[in-house]
This record gives structure tokens, C-alpha cells and sequence, in this order.
């Protein structure tokens, strides 16, 4: 297996490396705050909100192979083929090899312009190429859900597969096989978790 970095794990790592906790890990985080907090016998007291997390959950909560785990994940991965492994995206206007880490994991600019040349390209034939400076056989990327334009399957922009059908909201999880392109999902993340959804809804 070969993990690809992104946003959530970014932040898990920082938390590990530094005991701090970012302003955004709540979303998503305090269910891992919990997970973490029963595996060391649930005795500490859990206070949701904000930045007392950092004050009931330390790094030495975490067991090293997690926190070793999590240090390791690359920001992307790039095969014989020339296929890009990517959490979010990247600036496309920039070599690939030269841009920011942070850019790997947040960037939303590269689905969205694919997306959007596939769209008008069919309304217009002879709309000039997609331009990127680097060139890849294909992209894979997630970050940024096909729910938004309210489609639960994978979607192609360009040569540009985005793979997040919203399983870190409403969605369902997606994993594909990339030479044939045949995919599995879940069930609805809803109905696989409903009683964590009932709680906090």
C-alpha cells in the first residue's frame, strides 16, 4: 500500500509532531479524540470544542506505529506509467515537482478547470487544449466531492479522475481499479455510521 498525504493527515501529523492541535482538526477530529481517548481506558474526561482538545489528547496518546505511520505518508505518488497519485490537486500553471507540499493536499483549482473544460469543450468543439505544465498520463484526486455537483460516481475532467463521492460527508467511499476504470463503492456513509449522524445532527 502506499498512502498519499492529505489535509486530515497533514493535520494528524502536526498534532502528533507537536502536541497542537490546528484550528480546523475539529472537523473530523473528535471522533478520533474519542477513538484515541478509549484505547487508553477512557478515563480522562472528553470536552469537545476548539483548542481544549490539545488539553485531554497527547501525542503520547498515540501509539508510535500510528504516529511513525503518519510521518511517512507521501504527498503523491507517480507510476511507471505516469500516472500522479494526488490528495487535492496542484497548481497547474507551475512544475509539479516545484510547488509546496500544502498545495498536494488543498488545492481545488486543478479538478475545477478540468471540470470545467470538459463542460465547455463539448459545447465547443475547438476549444484549445487543457493546459498544465506538467504532463501526466492521468490524474487521480479526491478533496473535493462529486457531490457538489450532485454526483455520487466518479467524475472525468480532462484526463483528471476524481475519486470523492463524499464519504467525509453524506457520500459514499470510492475505490477504483485505474487501468479498467471499473469501481466499488460503500453504502451511504449515513446509514453506515446512523447513529453517529443521529448524534450530531
Amino acid at each position: 500500500m502506499i498512502a498519499i498525504r492529505g489535509n486530515h493527515d497533514d493535520w494528524f501529523d502536526e498534532f502528533c509532531q507537536t502536541g497542537r492541535h490546528p484550528a480546523d482538526w475539529e472537523y473530523g477530529g473528535l471522533a478520533t479524540v474519542q477513538s484515541y481517548l478509549g484505547q487508553g481506558g477512557g478515563k480522562r474526561p472528553f470536552v469537545p470544542g476548539g483548542y481544549s482538545l490539545t488539553y485531554i489528547l497527547n501525542p503520547e496518546d498515540i501509539p508510535k506505529k500510528h504516529r511513525d505511520f503518519f510521518s511517512k505518508i507521501q504527498p503523491y505518488f507517480i507510476d511507471d506509467d505516469g500516472r500522479c497519485f494526488v490528495h487535492a490537486g496542484f497548481n497547474r500553471f507551475f512544475r509539479f515537482m516545484d510547488q509546496h507540499p500544502s498545495t498536494y493536499y488543498w488545492d481545488r483549482e486543478l479538478w475545477a478547470a478540468a471540470w470545467e473544460w470538459q463542460r465547455s469543450s463539448r459545447l465547443y468543439p475547438h476549444e484549445p487544449p487543457f493546459k498544465i505544465k506538467t504532463q501526466f498520463k492521468e490524474i487521480y484526486l479526491g478533496h473535493t466531492s462529486t457531490t457538489n455537483w450532485n454526483v455520487t460516481v466518479p467524475m472525468q475532467g480532462v484526463n483528471v479522475f476524481n475519486l470523492d463521492t463524499g464519504a467525509g460527508g453524506r457520500g459514499k467511499l470510492t475505490i477504483m481499479e485505474v487501468e479498467t476504470k471499473k469501481f466499488w463503492q460503500s453504502d451511504l456513509v449515513t446509514k453506515l455510521y446512523e447513529m453517529n449522524f443521529l448524534r450530531t445532527n
